[in-house]
This record gives structure tokens, C-alpha cells and sequence, in this order.
């Protein structure tokens, strides 16, 4: 993965030579009310405008980008909250996949004002900055000044232009539902991170494609996450760690989209979660299941490559033919002699499709093989009761995790130590992996 940095100084100086032609987006600051009142909270957003066919980013942008931020000077008392963010999209950046958004946006900010304030009017000061890219990348600096007077008898109304956009934005922010149970299922600080939904009666049959937007910046969007569907109707999702995750964190704060809705009505396609790390304890009692699974999917798809192959030189109708041809031979003798023509036959055969199969598929099986193996050395390693045991199960989690991401020369280096390692275990019980 190449460094954040890097890129989008890239992508800075792509930009760089027709900087001033253009911004690809218009960002400024926007009231909710015509008026403030001492002690009593209200809304601003930033008011987010891109140019047709250009981008801004999300708070954690992804591999590259920068998000649309303020920076507020304020008059004494008052308080600003952070940004409210909306659901992103996996926006495109010379082929870089990143989060942002295509559409104007108003990201609601809570102004806190003091229960006291002198003067007739407020002025909210602040710097902006934002980034927009379409081909090229555009980052934008603005000074911001938003002056509100100030009413002290009765309420404040809601600004007729932008109170109506900015309640709309605020009334799809994404939020925390109980519509799909989610946990994770990797230890904190190591990648790959997975992420396990499981749905409840109310959710969804069909969520189409689904996606885990890391708040934090813990999940990088380069490598794309992987997801798959689980024989009990659950999702897991796997995703790369960020070289520039934070670290030490106990939660995996996200915002989770699904094309097709979370809930059955397909009206609710974003909610967010913050599911925490499970300690070492709960990772090690999730692994037998985990790996158990691993192991019995590989166990299928080596069972179909298999059959596959056999059929490619051994066809079931002509089988049939050869079984059905020997019942009506009374000779003991002449059905031997053809049962060895056909089994030479079937040996010269297979030999030939051996020989011309793909490098790749051979590949295949062998990790196929070790997959298959891992569910054996966890049974073999729960007969140690050592330290050493539990530390070597917490490896073998690891790489039934991990294993779709890791090239194949490094995978079976790991395989085969730890496959030695958890054989030297002392205290086991008389079993060999098969």
C-alpha cells in the first residue's frame, strides 16, 4: 500500500498548475436560526458545494484525501460540537479507492452559546478547509465569518433558507440500531480486522453490498474489504489495517452501508456501531468456531476441485457404460483382464490432465490442503494445557483469518512453523494432523 502522504502529494501537485482556474467546490459556514439566544444550543453546517463531477472527502478520507474541517475562533463562552457526518461513498481517485461524497452536503455543527452574552450581535469566526477531486485534486482554504444578532425575549426562529437542508441532513444521519448484532472478531493492533454482523428477526433478507466505513481511520480503503455470507445468514467482513492506524483502541468505531437496507422496508441503509476489541480470552473461546469454519469450507471447495479433476478423465457415463458391460461377462477371468485395461487406462489419463493443468490450480490445492489441516492442529494444541499452547492457537486464529490476503510462499512458511510448533507441544495427547 503506498503511504498516504505520498499520494496525495501526488495528487497536490497534479493540481498545483490550474489552481487558480478552479476549486472544485464552494464551502462556507450556514445558520440554522436568524438569531442566537444566551444558553440556548443551535445549529450551523458547513455549506459543502462541489463542482459538477468532483469529490470532497468523509472524516476518515481513506488512503487519500482530506477532509472538510473548520477551525473556529469564537466569541468567550461559547462551544462548537464536533461535525455531524452523513453515510459516505467509496468515491474513486485515479483508481484509488477512498470515502466522500458526490452531492452538496450540510455537515450540522451544535453551537454552544453562554447562558449570558454582552453585545447585539455574535460573530462566529473560523478556517476552513476542504479537498475536492475529479481528475485532479483541489485543496480549498477559506476564512469564514457568520454574524447572528442577538434575542434575548421569545424563541428564535429557524432560518427559512437553510434551517429545511440542514434538518434534512440531520434526520439521515446514521445511528446505532439493534436491527443487525455487531462484533468484532480480531484482537486490537493486528490485521487483518473482521468484522461479524449477525442479522435479527427485523433485518433485512437481502442487505445487497455491504461496507464497513472506519471512523477512526483503523480500516484503510486500499486493499478493498472483503465480505462473505455466512451458512447462518451472517456477514463477515475483512479489512486491511491502516499503516497509520491508531493504536491501543478498545472499539472499532463505523459507519456501516448496505445497497439494499438494513432493515426488510429497505428504507434504513446506513447505521453506525462501535463494537469493541474482544479480550484475549473471548478471541481464544471464538477460535475454535472460526477455524472449524475455515477448515470446513476448504474441505468443500478441495472436494469439488477434485471431483472436477476425476471427471475430466473419468466420465461418470462412460462409468456406467464399462460397469454395466462387466455384469454381462461371465468370465471371471476376461472381466479381471478388463478391469486392468481400464484401470491403465484411467492411470495413462489421468496422468495426461495432470500434466496439463494450470500451475495455479496446483497452488490452489496445496493451500486448500493446509487449510483443511488447520481445524487438526487447533484440537491438537487444546491437548497441551501450556502457555506456550494458547499463544500458538492465538497464531492459528490468526493465519485461518488472514490467510485470503497473504501471498502463497508466506502463508505456507507460517503453516509449516506453526504446523512444527504446535507438533513439539509437550503434554499431547497421541494425535497427528491429518
Amino acid at each position: 500500500m503506498k503511504p498516504f502522504f505520498a499520494l496525495l502529494g501526488f495528487f497536490l501537485i497534479l493540481a498545483s498548475s490550474s489552481r487558480g482556474e478552479k476549486s472544485g467546490a464552494e464551502v462556507r459556514v450556514v445558520p440554522g436560526v436568524t438569531a442566537v439566544q444566551p444558553g440556548v444550543p443551535f445549529s450551523v453546517a458547513l455549506h459543502v458545494l462541489p463542482a459538477k463531477n468532483f469529490h470532497t472527502y468523509w472524516k476518515y478520507p481513506g488512503i487519500v484525501g482530506i477532509p472538510t474541517s473548520v477551525k473556529w475562533t469564537l466569541p468567550g463562552g461559547f462551544r462548537a460540537g464536533e461535525i455531524s457526518w452523513p453515510a459516505p461513498k467509496i468515491v474513486d481517485m485515479a483508481s484509488h479507492p477512498a470515502h466522500g461524497f458526490h452531492r452538496e452536503l450540510f455537515l450540522p455543527i451544535l453551537i454552544i452559546p453562554p447562558a449570558e452574552i454582552t453585545g447585539e450581535t455574535v460573530t462566529l469566526s473560523g478556517q476552513l478547509s476542504w479537498m475536492a477531486c475529479h481528475r485532479e485534486c483541489y485543496p480549498g482554504f477559506a476564512k469564514c465569518e457568520l454574524t447572528l444578532p442577538v434575542n434575548r425575549s421569545g424563541q428564535a426562529s429557524p432560518h427559512p433558507q437553510w434551517a429545511p437542508a440542514i434538518a434534512r441532513e440531520q434526520a439521515d444521519l446514521p445511528r446505532e440500531s439493534d436491527l443487525w448484532t455487531v462484533t468484532v472478531e480480531s484482537l486490537p493492533d493486528t490485521t487483518p480486522i473482521l468484522v461479524r454482523l449477525r442479522p435479527t428477526p427485523k433485518s433485512s433478507l437481502d442487505p445487497g453490498e455491504v461496507y464497513f466505513f472506519s471512523e477512526d481511520g483503523q480500516i484503510t480503503s486500499e486493499p478493498s474489504q472483503t465480505v462473505t455470507r455466512q451458512k447462518d445468514g451472517s456477514y463477515l467482513i475483512s479489512g486491511t489495517r491502516s499503516e497509520f492506524s491508531p493504536e491501543g483502541r478498545s472499539s472499532l468505531p463505523g459507519t456501516l452501508l448496505a445497497s439494499n437496507g438494513w432493515n426488510r422496508g429497505r428504507t434504513l441503509q446506513a447505521i453506525r456501531a462501535r463494537p469493541a476489541y474482544p479480550t484475549r480470552e473471548e478471541y481464544s473461546e471464538q477460535g475454535r468456531t472460526r477455524v472449524t469454519e475455515v477448515s470446513a469450507r476448504a474441505r468443500r471447495e478441495l472436494q469439488t476441485m477434485r471431483e472436477q479433476f476425476q471427471t475430466a478423465y473419468d466420465d461418470p457415463a462412460e462409468q456406467k457404460v464399462f460397469t454395466e458391460k462387466l455384469a454381462n461377462i461371465p468370465d471371471p477371468g476376461e472381466r479381471q483382464r478388463l478391469r486392468s485395461k481400464r484401470t491403465e487406462a484411467m492411470r495413462l489419463a489421468r496422468a495426461e490432465v495432470e500434466a496439463r493443468r494450470a500451475p495455479e490450480s496446483r497452488i490452489l490445492e496445496r493451500k486448500l490442503i493446509a487449510l483443511v489441516q488447520l481445524q487438526d492442529l487447533w484440537r491438537l494444541s487444546e491437548s497441551s494445557q501450556t502457555g506456550e499452547a494458547s499463544i500458538l492457537r492465538e497464531r492459528l486464529l490468526q493465519l485461518a483469518d488472514g490467510h485470503a490476503a497473504m501471498e502463497n510462499g508466506h502463508f505456507h512458511r507460517v503453516f509449516e512453523k506453526l504446523r512444527s510448533d504446535i507438533q513439539g507441544l509437550p503434554g499431547q495427547l497421541n494425535s497427528q494432523p491429518r
